[in-house]
C-alpha cells in the first residue's frame, strides 16, 4: 500500500487452527443465513397481513400473534424493539409469552385492530 487511507479488501479466506489445512468450505448464502438466524432474527414487516393480531376472546381486549422463526434458534430468544400499529396509531405491544427456540407469542392489550411491524429476536451467546 502506497496511498494513505487505501482500502484492502479480502474475501474467500478460511482461518485454520494448527498446522494442517482442511479443504475450503463453500457455503451458500442460504446456509450462512440459516446459521446466522440461529442467533438473531429481525422482523420488519410493515403492512403485512400475516402479523395482524386477532382476538383470543372477542369479549376481551387481548390480542396475540405467534411469530414462527425461519430456523430453530440456539436458545429461547429475547424480544426487543417491538413496534406496530394500534387501531391506526403507532404503539408498542404489551409483551411476550410462550417463547421457545421455534416461536414466540407477542401480546397486546387493545380493543382495536393491531399489527406487529417490527421486532428483534436475539439468542446471542
Amino acid at each position: 500500500m502506497t496511498t494513505n487511507g487505501a482500502t484492502f479488501q479480502l474475501t474467500g479466506v478460511q482461518l485454520e487452527v494448527g498446522q494442517q489445512a482442511t479443504p475450503f468450505e463453500h457455503r451458500s448464502y442460504g446456509e450462512e443465513l440459516t446459521r446466522c438466524q440461529r442467533y438473531f432474527f429481525a422482523l420488519n414487516n410493515s403492512g403485512s397481513v400475516y402479523h395482524w393480531f386477532y382476538p383470543i376472546d372477542t369479549s376481551t381486549v387481548y390480542r396475540r400473534c405467534k411469530i414462527t422463526f425461519p430456523t430453530t434458534m440456539r436458545t429461547t430468544p429475547t424480544a426487543s424493539e417491538l413496534t406496530g400499529n394500534n387501531a391506526g396509531s403507532a404503539g408498542t405491544p404489551t409483551g411476550t409469552q410462550h417463547a421457545d427456540q421455534d416461536h414466540i407469542d407477542i401480546h397486546w392489550n387493545s380493543s382495536g385492530l393491531v399489527e406487529l411491524t417490527h421486532g428483534h429476536f436475539s439468542a446471542e451467546l
